[in-house]
């Protein structure tokens, strides 16, 4: 049996190393088939003959065609990644467009298009009455009766500007960087952080009284530098004068009080006619120059005038004028 099986080892031998002329395989085939023994003979000599004879020698590997075949393997593999990162660079093209106007928008709103001025704006107080104005710097203002202040929505530039009709008090919230200006026709007063009482109505003289700070005040062909506690006078004429003075005296009406020092019954009778819009004619010259002290708080026009009556030589006749609803009263002043 044994001397059968190495015959027919060199015979398997031959077949598995592919030497078998076909008479020597149909010989060895007929032999494997004949019981389970030979098969099982035949099995186990194949499985040491492949262990000792591998379909490949690592040697005739070819390294570099096998990396080729790999990367092109990945490659493949990778394909789906790469449309994608194409599809974001088609959707970021179409996405640049919109950004790059938008960017530029902003560019040109920053850097070219010139900034939109600010609106004024007026307030005016009613006839016998006065207000009070916060600015957009939060400096504040008391406007008195019959006059009107403009100023913008809010300050630009360098300076803080406003314009006067009437008669206003000013305290000005300190910024040296920006000063704070009032302008009354051809006069510009300014300050940084100042409080100051400017009368300034129509047909009268105008007068710049400092209660607190510094002032300067100026005036076709001249500027003029402002004491605490003084005042700036300047006529029909144009003529300038600066003196000292009671400042309580041109600031108390804020607080419903009129205050007449010592003054001529012209100025008296054109400030009450500016407060209370009325015509106040003086009838006889001399009554001009006559000179009062009186301090009225919150005086009906008709009260006042009956005291002043009382007090200096003269006689008040009052007149209702207008019709058609237009309403409008007068005095008439005469020597006694």
């Amino acid at each position: 049996m044994n001397e059968n099986v190495r015959e027919y080892e060199e015979l398997m031998s031959l077949y598995l190393d592919g030497g078998c002329t076909p008479e020597q395989e149909a010989r060895l085939a007929a032999w494997v088939g004949e019981n389970p023994d030979h098969a099982r003979e035949y099995h186990s000599f194949r499985n040491v003959w492949d262990a000792e004879h591998p379909a490949f020698r690592f040697e005739s590997i070819d390294v570099d065609n096998a990396k080729k075949r790999v990367w092109e393997s990945v490659g493949i593999v990778r394909r789906k990644p790469l449309i994608f990162i194409e599809w974001w660079k088609n959707v970021a093209a179409v996405l640049l467009l919109p950004l790059l106007i938008f960017g530029t928008v902003l560019s040109y709103e920053k850097y070219f298009r010139k900034p939109q001025e600010p609106e004024w704006q007026n307030f005016s107080a009613p006839y016998g009455v006065y207000a009070n104005i916060v600015l957009p710097d939060n400096s504040k203002v008391c406007l008195n009766s019959g006059s009107t202040l403009s100023y913008p929505s809010r300050f630009a530039g360098g300076k803080r500007s406003v314009k006067l009709d009437g008669e206003a008090y000013f305290e000005v919230l300190s910024d040296i960087d920006h000063p704070f200006s009032v302008i009354v026709d051809d006069m510009e007063v300014t300050a940084t952080g100042t409080a100051f009482n400017i009368e300034a109505y129509p047909g009268t003289s105008k007068r710049v009284t400092l209660v607190t700070g510094k002032l300067g005040v100026s005036v076709p062909g001249n500027i003029y530098a402002l004491p605490q506690g003084y005042q700036l006078l300047r006529n029909s004429d144009g003529d300038v004068s600066c003196f000292s003075t009671d400042t309580f005296k041109w600031t108390s009406w804020r607080t419903g009080i009129l205050a007449f020092r010592g003054d001529p019954l012209s100025y008296v009778f054109g400030r009450l006619s500016s407060l209370y819009d009325v015509d106040i004619k003086v009838m006889d010259a001399e009554v001009n120059d006559y000179q009062i002290r009186a301090t009225f708080r919150n005086e009906k026009l008709d009260d006042m005038m009956s005291l002043i009556e009382q007090t200096a030589p003269i006689r008040c006749q009052r007149n209702d004028l207008g019709d058609d609803g237009d309403h409008r009263m007068e005095y008439l002043i005469f020597s006694k």
